[in-house]
């Protein structure tokens, strides 16, 4: 990996990380706005970022970003608003943030590769995301769910449907 980006957004990225490791206000922005100006393609950095110990960082460098390249990270950020961790309303909110239709369009096939072997956490995560953005697919997961085998992933689906049907 490191061997195909450049010294200049290695540096920059460093540079970032340990201004906020040392909670250096003034410097880290300024060094995140270096960063998010490099001329490279920080994409294919932060893809990798986002799987590594420098994750965190990673992670808050995402709403800072272009909406074209939160496009190319759309795959990535539905993963972490999949599971229970402290930052899943972040990139839930991240989501919610990029044009709704384009999201709608775009979110079902990673989600069904997200839920073919998912637990109870995924689908409850999935339709806590899904009711926040559009009501058929919610509806679709709920049934899924309530067609699962697993007991606790059916309730989850079970709770979800009964919201609409309460409306």
């Amino acid at each position: 990996m490191n061997a195909q980006i450049s010294k200049p957004i290695l540096d920059s990225w460093n540079m970032y990380v340990n201004s906020v490791k040392k909670g250096l206000q003034n410097q880290y922005e300024k060094y995140l706005m270096d960063f998010l100006s490099s001329k490279e393609d920080i994409v294919i950095f932060l893809k990798h970022q986002l799987y590594s110990d420098d994750r965190n960082y990673a992670f808050g460098v995402i709403e800072h970003l272009k909406e074209e390249d939160k496009k190319k990270l759309f795959k990535d950020i539905v993963y972490f608003t999949s599971f229970s961790h402290g930052a899943t309303l972040y990139f839930r909110n991240i989501i919610k943030g990029l044009p709704r239709k384009w999201v709608v369009n775009n979110i079902e096939e990673i989600i069904n590769g997200i839920l073919e072997n998912g637990t109870y956490d995924e689908y409850r995560r999935v339709l806590e995301l899904y009711i926040e953005l559009d009501d058929e697919l919610t509806k679709k997961v709920a049934i899924r769910a309530i067609h699962h085998e697993d007991l606790d992933i059916k309730e989850a689906g079970e709770d979800f449907l009964q919201k609409y049907q309460g409306e």
